[in-house]
């Protein structure tokens, strides 16, 4: 599936080659310290792109092969991160007293 350039964002890692593997870096952290990773699949330069967790399932297509808005990922994502917050809630207001 090729993707134009414009339906892609953020910022591209380059890719080194070492006996036929590829080898990324790290991607480094947001602005605000949140941390990166990279789409699984290089574009058509060969870069990995770098996402944030922001990114996953939020409708625009951010990894050349659209790996970041799968639906049966996102369904997993999205239930997961839902009871995630309800917990983190609710920890909250009990570490509060608010329980």
């Amino acid at each position: 599936m090729s993707l134009p350039m414009g339906l892609l964002r953020d910022e591209i890692i380059n890719l080194e080659k070492k006996n036929d593997v590829l080898w990324f870096s790290k991607c480094p952290p947001t602005k605000d310290g949140m941390e990166r990773f990279s789409c699984p699949s290089p574009d058509h330069t060969t870069r990995y792109r770098c996402i944030d967790d922001r990114s996953l399932c939020d409708g625009f297509i951010d990894c050349p092969n659209a790996e970041d808005e799968d639906m049966g990922s996102c369904m997993f994502f999205k239930t997961t991160k839902a009871h995630l917050d309800v917990l983190a809630d609710a920890l909250l207001r009990w570490a509060r007293g608010r329980y």
